[in-house]
């Protein structure tokens, strides 16, 4: 975004600050961020400049600044925290903004005049909320949404139709606890795709959350992890069909998977391999599971982020034919 907006706007932009810092919790680099980012904005108020926010998914923990009188473990001790809840992202972000010196439209206050062009990741309660996009540094002053889930499924739509497969959307988007949205999730994809005579694709795109018991211990993994392997307990042996549960930003939790692919055969071969798939999912140990048979979406950091892509395929070929494509 930066690349792009300095290629136009070079030679009439005074600073830049590229925001390097940890997710999903804050981290040195994240504080150093917030900041410089917190220094940049009063500058432009005293040169009475106008505040270009290039603003994604990512962006409340990336840049980070404690509110008066909080101090920087504190802030980090309850974002881990809020983590683990399982609550929706807009409940997390309006936490957060308590908390904070740039969230909750803080930062554009202190710039004075602002302009942000927004990636979002938001899905609910209200889609591409601009005071929920990392959690709103500038709401209330001018925004523009340049990028969300619809364009990852577009993207998705059209490849997919290259590829000769049928193309079904669902338009709603896909929320709740991973295990339960992916029950949903292939049980809607097989009613759309029953009387499909061709190849099929369903299309869907959101963000799951995953509720991590309070003291007991659990694994590793991540939301599309848990609901590709949720998935594939609800797939039946004798069907033909693959689900992928993917992140547009490439990192699924704290791991370096994007998320998986399961399809009719995947429990078979853990089987094979003395793998427990439901045991894994109530232990939140989905990633071990995955590395053992090979079938994590690998695509390292994309650079955006605007949610999770969900595709279910189907096909009337035979086996073979499906494994070979």
């Amino acid at each position: 975004m930066a690349d792009a907006f300095l290629e136009r706007y070079r030679e009439r932009t005074r600073a830049v600050l590229i925001a390097r810092g940890g997710h999903p919790v804050p981290d040195d680099a994240s504080f150093a961020a917030g900041a410089q980012a917190l220094h940049l904005a009063d500058e432009n108020r005293a040169h009475r400049a106008l505040l270009v926010v290039l603003l994604s998914g990512g962006a409340s923990a990336m840049l980070a600044a404690p509110a008066e009188g909080v101090t920087r473990e504190h802030k980090i001790a309850v974002t881990r925290e809020l983590l683990a809840s399982g609550r929706p992202i807009a409940e997390i972000n309006a936490l957060r903004k308590q908390l904070s010196a740039i969230k909750g439209g803080k930062l554009g206050a202190r710039a004075g005049r602002s302009i942000t062009f927004a990636l979002s990741d938001v899905h609910a309660p209200v889609e591409d909320d601009p005071a929920v996009i990392g959690s709103g540094p500038t709401v209330g002053q001018r925004f523009v949404l340049i990028g969300s889930r619809r364009d990852a499924m577009r993207g998705a739509r059209e490849a997919a139709e290259r590829l000769g497969y049928e193309v079904r959307i669902i338009d709603p988007p896909v929320l709740g606890e991973a295990r339960d949205a992916a029950a949903a999730f292939v049980s809607r994809a097989r009613a759309l795709t029953r009387d499909s005579t061709r190849r099929t694709c369903v299309i869907a795109a959101g963000e799951t959350t995953v509720t991590l018991p309070a003291e007991a211990d659990h694994g590793r993994g991540g939301r599309n992890q848990e609901f590709a392997l949720a998935s594939a307990l609800h797939l039946d042996d004798a069907s033909r069909c693959a689900v992928l549960s993917a992140g547009t930003d490439g990192i699924d939790g704290p791991t370096d998977a994007a998320g998986a692919i399961v399809d009719e055969t995947t429990l078979m071969r853990a089987r094979e391999k003395s793998l427990d798939a439901r045991r894994a999912l109530q232990a939140h140990d989905t990633y071990p599971f995955f590395a053992a048979l090979g079938d994590h979406v690998v695509t390292g950091p994309t650079g955006t982020n605007v949610g999770d892509v969900f595709l279910f395929l189907r096909s009337d070929a035979p086996r073979a034919e499906v494994a070979g494509t």
